[in-house]
């Protein structure tokens, strides 16, 4: 495939202007104390309170986290097949996109997740954004990511949690 000079022009200026909206993303979140979390995550698909447009919503538990530990709820809000690069990504291969809420003892945790599932080899990967909650997470900030394997015959997922929790 050729590109025009134009087109090289822009993809440079795109990448350049993402890097700096990166670099200053970074420099705000440097000055805010972050601590690294970490935790194991089990879910089961369900319909018991779903409210997803898509009829698919996940409840399980969140071990091995510390104060994570607790109760999940996940809200599927948009599925997109071929992760909706239709034909350049196998139709196999779904981005999603919705919300995600972990119950502790010490308050409930709010996040935003958009992810991909590759239903070939049942594998899945995804970003979540803290974005609200109660009790000690409060005002909480942060970044997540979860990636693991599908169960249960596409009943299930198992993954791991890496990420920060900012003030």
């Amino acid at each position: 495939m050729r590109f025009g000079r134009s087109a090289i022009v822009l993809g440079v200026a795109v990448l350049g202007g993402m890097a700096t909206v990166g670099a200053t993303a970074s420099r705000a979140e440097a000055h805010q104390p972050c601590r690294k979390v970490h935790g194991h995550i089990v879910a089961q698909v369900t319909t018991e309170n779903c409210n997803s447009p898509v009829l698919l919503c996940t409840a399980g538990t969140v071990t091995g986290g510390g104060p994570l530990n607790g109760a999940s709820t996940f809200t599927t809000l948009g599925l997109a097949p071929g992760a909706g690069l239709s034909p350049l990504v196998p139709g196999s291969t779904l981005s999603y996109t919705g919300s995600l809420t972990i119950s502790t003892r010490r308050g409930d945790l709010s996040l935003t997740d958009v992810g991909i599932l590759e239903q070939s080899t049942l594998r899945f990967t995804e970003l979540d954004q803290v974005v609200g909650g109660t009790g000690e997470f409060e005002g909480k900030t942060g970044r997540w990511f979860i990636a693991g394997f599908v169960t249960g015959g596409g009943t299930g997922f198992d993954g791991e949690i890496e990420g920060d929790i900012c003030e």
